[in-house]
């Protein structure tokens, strides 16, 4: 099960996601409202494996807080969680150890999704952002594995599923779970979305 600590101020946004994201089996949430309630709840309790931090509530003191939290939970990760993020503090925040952003505008089963690419150790930064660089300085292309640039570049031929499966010696039900996690990276609703969205960010 993956430990989740959401860090916002918005009280309704916080209750609300717990109990939705709960509802996930492979995903144990709690929440807190402040950086001082962040410090506290991983000092006392130990590290989670992924933390969602706003940039925005009381005691955040911008760019030095996302590092100390960074620090405070070194055996796990963070990720940026807000609704205004521009490209230009996706590149500060990696660099700082972060491994994502996630806009809090994603729909809530993508927010999943980007929760447990992140707990895997996976870059999560959406196309939306894609004018931003991962934390090795390459381009945004990095975020798709090799498997999931190979997948995509066969989706965008027109393979299905079945066909993309046996020239690849997988199963089916891999290439399904792979095409969820590029939908995810890619910010797409389904094949079709994840085809246009990887040509709009040159990734295809």
């Amino acid at each position: 099960m993956i430990s989740v600590l959401i860090a916002d101020d918005h009280n309704l946004v916080r209750e609300a996601l717990v109990m939705a994201l709960n509802s996930d089996p492979a995903l144990e949430v709690e929440s807190v409202g402040s950086m001082d309630e962040v410090k506290h709840h991983l000092t006392e309790k130990g590290p989670v494996q992924v933390v969602l931090l706003d940039l925005v509530m009381p005691g955040m003191k911008g760019l030095p807080s996302v590092e100390e939290v960074v620090r405070l939970n070194a055996d796990g990760a963070v990720a940026l969680f807000s609704g205004n993020v521009v490209s230009g503090q996706v590149q500060e925040v990696l660099t700082l150890g972060c491994m994502g952003v996630i806009p809090k505008t994603m729909p809530l089963r993508s927010l999943a999704n980007a929760i447990k690419l992140v707990a895997d150790g996976e870059v999560f930064v959406p196309v939306s952002l894609s004018a931003a660089r991962n934390r090795s300085g390459e381009s945004n292309r990095s975020l798709l594995s090799p498997r999931e640039n190979s997948i995509l570049q066969f989706v965008s031929q027109g393979l299905t599923n079945k066909e993309i499966a046996w020239r690849l010696s997988v199963s089916e039900v891999t290439i399904k779970a792979n095409m969820r996690t590029i939908c995810s990276k890619l910010d797409a609703k389904n094949r079709a979305s994840a085809v246009i969205n990887a040509r709009n960010a040159g990734f295809i």
